[in-house]
C-alpha cells in the first residue's frame, strides 16, 4: 500500500498502510526483535502523510515513533545511524513548520551523529551529507553565521563528490 501510494498518490493507500502498520505494531510487544522495523514503517508513513496533508499531529506522531525506534538502537546497533537520520528529518520538518530554533539544533545534532556513524562507502552517505548541509544552511539563514554557510557548502560539495 505504501509503495502504491508512492507511485499513484492515492491517500487511501497511505491510510491503509498506516492502519496495517499500526496493527502490526500492536502485535509486537516491547522487546520483540521486529518492533524496530514496525516503528520505523509506521513513523515513515506518518511523516509522508504529514508532508502530503500538513497535519501537525502526523508529524508529532512520526517524531514520537522515531524517538521510540532510536531508543531500541543502542550504541553499536547497525540501525542507529538510520534511526538518528529519521528523527533528524522529523525535527527539521517541525522547525520548517514552526520555526523553533531548538528543533533545528536537535535536527543538526541528530544528522551529525547519523553521519558520524555512516561509514565511507555506504550508499546513504551522500543523502546524510546533503540533509545535514541543508540544516546547517537553514541555521545560517536564521542566524547569519558565515561559518555555517561555509560548512553547508563544504558538506554539499562532499555529497556531490559521492554522486556518480
Amino acid at each position: 500500500m505504501e509503495s502504491r501510494y508512492g507511485s499513484e498518490g492515492a491517500l487511501e493507500d497511505l491510510e491503509e498502510a498506516i492502519s496495517h502498520y499500526q496493527k502490526a505494531l500492536e502485535l509486537l510487544p516491547v522487546g520483540h526483535p521486529d518492533r524496530l522495523v514496525s516503528l520505523n514503517n509506521l513513523a515513515n508513513c506518518k511523516q509522508i502523510k504529514y508532508e502530503s496533508q500538513g497535519a501537525m499531529g502526523d508529524l508529532q506522531e512520526a517524531t514520537f515513533l522515531h524517538q521510540q525506534a532510536l531508543e531500541l538502537c543502542h550504541v553499536g546497533h547497525p540501525g542507529r545511524s538510520r534511526s538518528l537520520h529519521n528523527l533528524a528529518s522529523c525535527m527539521e520538518s517541525r522547525y520548517m513548520s514552526q520555526g523553533t530554533l531548538g528543533d533545528l539544533e536537535d535536527a543538526i545534532s541528530h544528522y551529525k551523529q547519523a553521519l558520524e556513524l555512516c561509514p565511507v562507502g555506504n550508499p546513504d552517505r551522500s543523502i546524510f551529507l546533503n540533509n545535514f548541509a541543508t540544516c546547517i544552511k537553514s541555521r545560517y539563514e536564521s542566524q547569519g553565521a558565515l561559518g555555517d554557510l561555509e560548512e553547508a557548502i563544504s558538506l554539499h560539495q562532499k555529497a556531490l563528490g559521492l554522486c556518480p
